[in-house]
């Protein structure tokens, strides 16, 4: 028998499941099976992370997400970072009821900046299938018309405010709910401010299943 809720977590580049976990018991707590696969070459070690490829995390996230399909009714994707353009890039091929994209970059100039500035530890190889996987997804957003939360930390150094900007314009939901956060960094789940985006996410798929949207168009 299939289950009413799913939700999948994708972290993001470079991290790890770590990322999303607070959001796993709150929403297994209120029915959701939740699943939060680890990306491929995202071991800790930055030799793996180099030899993986936006292909291959693009894969864990959607193995995932199809166990979710043969076990629940509706399905909820929520991406931290890099995961939300793998959560967009999914919506687009499967039925997804809503998405929640945290700290998503729409601009690989910013992470580039920090790399330079020695700020992260991607290797270059890395940084090229982000550009990627951005050049892959950017032209999907606008085929994008399920509800979407966009969460953005406004001190994020990693994504920025112009590009929770850009997915507010480039996406074409009839719902778009933006929320900023303050002081939370670009990991906002394992920030001061974890509680709250916990709760303004589950907060948001309640307010969906108590709401009649509008349809599709």
């Amino acid at each position: 028998m299939q289950s009413s809720y799913g939700c999948l977590l994708i972290h993001g580049l470079g991290g790890g499941v770590h990322e999303v976990e607070p959001l796993v018991q709150p929403l297994e707590a209120k029915g959701y099976i939740v699943a939060a696969p680890k990306l491929k070459g995202h071991s800790g070690d930055v030799k793996d992370l180099k030899l993986s490829d936006y292909k291959q995390w693009i894969f864990s996230a959607e193995t995932a997400l199809l166990k979710l399909i043969q076990q629940c009714k509706k399905i909820f994707i929520v991406g931290q970072g890099m995961g939300g353009l793998i959560a967009i890039e999914l919506a687009t091929r499967y039925n997804i009821a809503a998405l929640v994209c945290i700290n998503t970059p729409a601009y690989s100039r910013f992470i580039i900046s920090k790399v330079l500035t020695g700020g992260g530890k991607l290797p270059w190889a890395t940084i090229k299938n982000l550009r990627a996987l951005l050049a892959k997804v950017k032209p999907l957003m606008q085929r994008i018309k399920i509800p979407v939360k966009i969460a953005q930390s406004e001190d994020d150094n990693t994504s920025r405010n112009a590009s929770a900007a850009y997915l507010m314009k480039h996406i074409h939901s009839v719902v778009k709910q933006p929320s900023y956060y303050s002081g939370a960094g670009h990991s906002i789940m394992l920030s001061n401010q974890q509680d709250a985006l916990v709760q303004d996410v589950i907060g948001f798929f309640d307010m969906l299943e108590k709401v009649k949207m509008p349809a599709d168009s």
